[in-house]
């Protein structure tokens, strides 16, 4: 399981909010009031890694915390536990992952939790947390 140490949602999502703004800003930018159609390649690709990068880090659906050396949606996790309240649980950080395995009886699987560090590595107040082992959700 996956305790939070230390850290402010609310400062989270305030930052997150001026993140974003700085994107959609950088996004104006490489437009510039151009349409689609006669923009350069390479500028159709930035605004779509923005729109990407946008949509990923939506404020009602993203909380960025971190565990160990990488950063997780919290919010995608907590949704993982509640679905598999009832599952014997295992949490492991692989590299720039984190595996969460799940059985009970001959049901079992594994779900990965990709590192947000790359989107959000800039961001100051991400909360912290540490893996629980021995704890059952």
């Amino acid at each position: 399981m996956i305790e939070i140490v230390s850290g402010s949602f609310e400062k989270c999502k305030a930052e997150l909010k001026h993140l974003r703004a700085g994107i959609q800003d950088r996004k104006k930018a490489v437009k510039n009031g151009k349409r689609t159609m006669d923009l350069k390649p390479e500028q159709v690709e930035s605004i779509k890694y923005y729109e990407r990068v946008l949509h990923l880090t939506k404020v009602s659906q993203m909380i960025p915390v971190s565990v160990g050396k990488i950063i997780i949606n919290y919010g995608i996790y907590q949704q993982l536990v509640k679905k598999l309240k009832g599952f014997e649980m295992s949490f492991e950080l692989q590299g720039d992952k984190l595996i969460i395995s799940y059985s009970k009886g001959s049901q079992c699987g594994a779900v990965a939790l990709y590192d947000l560090t790359p989107i959000l590595g800039d961001m100051k107040a991400i909360p912290k947390a540490v893996i629980k082992e021995g704890v059952n959700c």
